[in-house]
């Protein structure tokens, strides 16, 4: 017996199929049968609903129907407008849908506005759906509409019944968002938004298994970013475990997120979602997190309509959020990994936390700072937390997963220095000369002084903290090691050995980089350090640091 059979409505015609994967991908599907009945629609075995180029496999057994356009609909679509009215009538109604905000709502407002109509309508095929059984928020089109928002009310989602197979925020934000802007965006214009989405699994596809999905990192299933910046957490459950999902979404935000990263924006939109029920949320910089109290099922095409239409004013607010980031030279994402070499990976947790990872620790000590080892980085960072100008630790450095794996979880600062004024040149000498100097004195030599590890304490130029202190070594170590960026050839001294005078030498190296036009006592203060003639406590006595 044929495992999919397609008739041909009003006639005896049939295509059959013996199985499921001679069928192809939908899109495959739909050309195959166009290409031997011409232009129609085809309804799934229910007969109630459309298959679509969108329709997620598996593909469901039994008899499918096409119903061919007759010659009325041809002669019926050649008398209407044009397909460039209809596009334009379509990007007006998008554009309507989409209408940008002037003002981001605060966040008592922020969930009732999500539901808000304003006069709005999602448009929709008025072939797809019977008029009588439209939620109000949609408005059927008679140019077609848009077919893959339709699509999305009226075809219950894929859900394989497993924690990892629901995202739905995957299908209604990345999917129908973005081909949705795509319409109206141009650069510019007050639609045009930059955002992809970071989703928290791996998956493998086979025929038996169809699926099978896999958890990677311990943090949530689904970051949105937009101008580089998260502006979007969710989590996915199995059937039956929202009350985890949720539970999830206010551990990992718990602590909140720094204003340092976000400006005047001062909460975020979050979601918890369990086979098909879905909640949204928000969360504040205090890590308080309020839940609406609709549940949305996904099973419902009203719950999919009024829960695309939240979508759509969830993107009108992006949209504005967007152009409101405060603008940092970098920034790392609020719970999304940046996995900055081969072994370190940074995390930016909440409550102003940075974990630092670095895989196979005694591996990368080996090949990236001779003469250390997790107990001398240990004590660097016990001195750091000493100076206010070096690294504090909220958690001290550990060795996890059988002494293999380094982690430490450190303070947040801002973004990297890049001091444009002689006074903030001045501060940022001093700051670095006065780490320096608490190093030297027990004896260690930090040896990566570059503008990367030199940060701005509260992301205001002017104050200074330096971090990274697992390059950190003791003085006058040999290096047998190829040189480290930003390093030249005076960097080590006559013997091959990194010692305190080279840490001098970085220093004047990155302070002589600014393209800044320097009085004459800086360049004699650059000149003596690349000379390696000031020591650390000499540079801070230094007429050029003095007068800071």
């Amino acid at each position: 017996m044929a495992a999919i059979t397609v008739k041909r409505e009003g006639t005896g015609d049939i295509i059959t199929f013996d199985t499921v994967a001679e069928v192809g991908s939908a899109a495959e599907f739909i050309s195959y049968i166009e290409k031997v009945w011409g232009e129609g629609v085809l309804r799934k075995p229910s007969g109630t609903s459309a298959f679509t180029a969108r329709t997620p496999e598996p593909f469901p057994h039994g008899i499918y129907t096409f119903l061919a356009k007759s010659g009325d609909d041809s002669a019926h679509e050649q008398a209407g407008p044009s397909k460039k009215a209809r596009t334009g009538a379509k990007t007006a109604l998008v554009k309507d849908y989409l209408k940008p905000l002037r003002h981001l709502p605060g966040a008592d407002d922020f969930l009732e506005f999500l539901m808000h109509k304003d006069g709005r309508h999602i448009p929709v095929s008025l072939e797809a759906f019977d008029e009588a059984d439209l939620p109000d928020i949609l408005i059927p089109e008679s140019t077609g509409g848009l077919s893959h928002i339709s699509s999305l009310v009226e075809d219950e989602p894929f859900h394989g019944g497993e924690e990892l197979t629901t995202g739905m925020m995957h299908a209604f934000i990345p999917v129908a968002m973005k081909s949705l802007l795509k319409r109206v965006s141009l650069p510019g214009s007050d639609y045009y938004l930059r955002f992809d989405y970071s989703g928290n699994k791996t998956e493998k596809r086979s025929s038996n298994p169809p699926v099978v999905l896999s958890r990677k990192l311990d943090r949530p299933d689904m970051l949105l970013v937009s101008s580089g910046a998260t502006v979007l957490v969710g989590e996915d459950k199995a059937e039956g475990h929202l009350h985890e999902a949720v539970q999830d979404i206010e551990n990992y935000v718990k602590g909140g997120f720094a204003a340092l990263q976000y400006g005047s924006i001062n909460y975020l939109p979050c979601y918890a979602a369990a086979g098909l029920l879905v909640k949204l949320g928000l969360f504040n910089t205090l890590g308080e997190v309020c839940w609406m109290k609709t549940e949305f099922d996904m099973s419902s095409s009203k719950h999919r309509a009024v829960f695309l239409f939240a979508v759509g004013n969830l993107t009108r607010w992006m949209t504005l959020v967007a152009q409101q980031l405060p603008d940092l030279g970098f920034r790392l994402l609020f719970l999304k990994p940046w996995r900055r070499s081969e072994y370190v990976t940074i995390t930016l947790q909440s409550g102003g936390r940075v974990y630092k990872q670095i895989k196979q620790f005694p591996d990368w000590v080996a090949s990236h700072s001779p003469g250390s080892g997790f107990d001398f980085v240990a004590n660097v960072y016990q001195i750091a937390n000493r100076h206010p100008n070096l690294v504090h630790t909220l958690k001290p450095p550990q060795l996890v997963l059988r002494k293999r794996d380094y982690e430490v979880t450190l303070e947040q600062y801002g973004p990297p220095a890049n001091p444009k004024t002689l006074l903030e040149i001045q501060r940022l000498s001093h700051d670095c000369c006065a780490a320096a100097a608490a190093l030297h004195a027990e004896g260690v030599v930090m040896r990566d002084f570059r503008l990367p590890n030199v940060l701005t304490r509260h992301g205001v130029e002017g104050d200074y903290v330096v971090v990274d202190m697992e390059y950190a070594g003791p003085d006058c170590t040999e290096w047998s090691l190829d040189l480290l960026d930003k390093w030249d050839a005076s960097t080590l001294n006559q013997t091959g050995q990194y010692d305190a005078m080279s840490d001098m030498h970085q220093i004047g190296l990155m302070i002589d980089s600014f393209p800044v036009s320097k009085p004459e006592i800086l360049k004699t203060f650059v000149d003596l350090l690349m000379a390696k003639q000031l020591s650390a406590l000499d540079a801070l006595q230094h007429p050029w640091i003095v007068q800071a």
